[in-house]
């Protein structure tokens, strides 16, 4: 099972209207988006702690970096450590509202249970 479908409950959690809003704005140019980085950084530290007790997992570091896309907007990172010792990096994904494995060859995939036993 992908972590991060078991941990949204199979749904994700409504982008409040002010935070649309602000978001429907940005894309026009107009404002920031601080709001939405917000947002998405609360709720990531929220499933990164549920996700961190449920498999037993060493949270190392967390920050908030680019997401590769160039628009200036950042979502959390985190470096994790298994129960076995096996040390890997997360990233935020905003679209699934879950957590993806950053791979060390480049590119990210989905974070699976097995992953992180």
């Amino acid at each position: 099972m992908v972590v991060s479908e078991m941990l949204a409950n199979k749904s994700n959690v409504p982008v409040p209207d002010e935070v649309a809003k602000e978001m429907r704005l940005w894309r026009l140019g107009l404002g920031d988006c601080q709001k939405f980085m917000a947002f998405h950084k609360k709720l990531a530290e929220e499933r990164l702690e549920i996700l961190a007790k449920s498999y037993c997992l060493r949270v190392h570091n967390t920050y908030m970096c680019f997401d590769g896309w160039g628009d200036g907007v950042q979502f959390l990172h985190a470096v994790i450590e298994t129960p076995k010792g096996k040390l890997m990096k997360l990233k935020w994904h905003e679209g699934n509202q879950g957590f993806m494995e950053k791979y060390k060859s480049g590119g990210v995939g989905a974070l699976t249970a097995e992953d992180v036993q």
